[in-house]
């Protein structure tokens, strides 16, 4: 579809691209969506987001604040699902900024993908931004004592 755009000085054709960038983002909302809890895997909920973050005891918690919309968030996932599966010792708890407001207002998150570490219940450590597997590796590492 191309929309035209005529002035007395000007007249062009542009690619429409509204459409393109809604089915993008639906793209993106079902990617999103294939995440099912499990023992390893929890998604969160402004109500369970403590619970989640608090009850495996000596367990590393890992929390992936995140967006459907966001590209950078889309990239971190399958990172951080590869090295939840890897050891069982981990969980992902995934909060979607969008639907978990408050939550994500009360932890100060203001730019994503963010990735906090808890042990305990307890706050070791946080990082922002996109990662590659051996940096999250060692982030982890250093943060979980």
């Amino acid at each position: 579809m191309l929309a035209t755009l005529s002035t007395p000085l000007l007249k062009t054709t542009l690619p429409r691209l509204a459409v393109p960038l809604a089915i993008n983002r639906l793209n993106l909302a079902q990617n999103f969506k294939r995440f099912k809890s499990t023992s390893q895997f929890f998604e969160a909920t402004d109500d369970t987001f403590n619970k989640l973050i608090s009850g495996p005891k000596d367990k590393t918690v890992l929390v992936d604040f995140y967006a459907n919309w966001c590209g950078p968030c889309k990239i971190l996932a399958p990172i951080m699902e590869e090295i939840v599966e890897e050891d069982e010792n981990k969980v992902l708890v995934k909060v979607n900024v969008d639907e978990c407001r408050m939550t994500a207002l009360k932890h100060n998150i203001t730019t994503i993908p963010t990735v906090q570490l808890y042990k305990n219940g307890v706050k070791k450590g946080q990082f922002v931004g996109t990662r590659g597997k051996g940096v999250v590796e060692m982030f982890i590492k250093q943060n979980s004592n």
